[in-house]
């Protein structure tokens, strides 16, 4: 997974830190909003309303900070119940 975010905005900070704290791994991608590398080409076929942060997974791109933060929750949650329950068809761990 790829964060696309600049550290200095709280959105992308929030969403940076809750990955963090989750534990999820991402390839962080600094995007500097001061020197305006929102509104590059690259960016722009990323969000189209060239904002940040950007969540980008595989194909799957989210681009609204508390759409992010949801992602991450339930992703994790995924994860935990997928894990107390043996994997993703139920089997129980003896």
């Amino acid at each position: 997974m790829e964060l696309y975010v600049d550290l200095f905005s709280q959105p992308c900070r929030s969403v940076f830190m809750v990955a963090k704290a989750l534990g999820i791994p991402f390839e962080l991608k600094n995007v500097e909003l001061l020197e305006g590398q929102q509104y590059s080409e690259d960016f722009a076929k990323l969000s189209l309303v060239k904002k940040v942060p950007v969540m980008k997974d595989g194909n799957f791109v989210l681009t609204e900070s508390i759409r992010t933060l949801r992602a991450h929750g339930s992703r994790m949650y995924q994860m935990r119940v997928c894990d107390a329950h043996g994997g993703m068809w139920g089997k129980r761990k003896k």
